[in-house]
């Protein structure tokens, strides 16, 4: 028997031939877009450094517990710690010409206790009443390494101090001051 080609043949091999060229064709594409990513991949310098005027760290349920910042107070560095309703409970701030300074702040949102360095040095505590008013401080002098205490009333009189200096015996008193309280 003759081997005759019919027209179904015919489109049977132009289908075969176009299928082969169309596998060529996607693992050709794959490979050059696999080629391509990798490349991309490298030629991306790795970020050594990131850049941003806010970040913020948030919780699993997306509330904001903490801040860093340039934005609040004039644009000195700021970290915050907020509490699960939101309220800032400690705040960290770098303010030029005036040291480094951390506040803890009360449920009122007033500032209860602030540690900070004075622009001389002197590391400084003070404490505030419910009201925000400082009502005792207490400083340790860089000159002679003494620490300082001072005591105020509630319209911010001094009403007692107690300090010590290196000169002195470690059980004496270098200053020591109370006021009367008058009414």
């Amino acid at each position: 028997m003759m081997d005759t080609i019919t027209p179904v043949d015919t489109e049977l091999k132009s289908l075969r031939r176009q299928v082969t060229n169309c596998r060529r064709m996607i693992l050709l594409g794959g490979a050059l877009v696999a080629v391509l990513l990798i490349l991309g991949m490298q030629s991306q310098p790795s970020q050594d450094v990131v850049r941003a005027q806010r970040f913020e760290v948030v919780d699993e349920q997306g509330r904001v517990r903490a801040v860093l910042s340039t934005l609040r107070g004039g644009g000195h560095p700021t970290l915050t710690f907020l509490d699960a309703e939101g309220n800032d409970r400690i705040n960290l701030h770098a303010v030029p010409h005036r040291g480094p300074m951390m506040e803890f702040i009360d449920d009122n949102k007033r500032a209860r206790m602030r540690l900070s360095l004075l622009p001389d040095g002197n590391p400084i505590l003070v404490m505030n009443d419910p009201d925000g008013q400082a009502r005792m401080s207490m400083l340790l002098r860089m000159n002679d390494g003494g620490p300082f205490i001072r005591v105020l009333d509630d319209r911010q009189r001094v009403r007692g101090t107690f300090g010590l200096t290196r000169a002195v015996a470690p059980k004496a008193c270098d200053v020591l001051s109370f006021a009367s309280h008058a009414p």
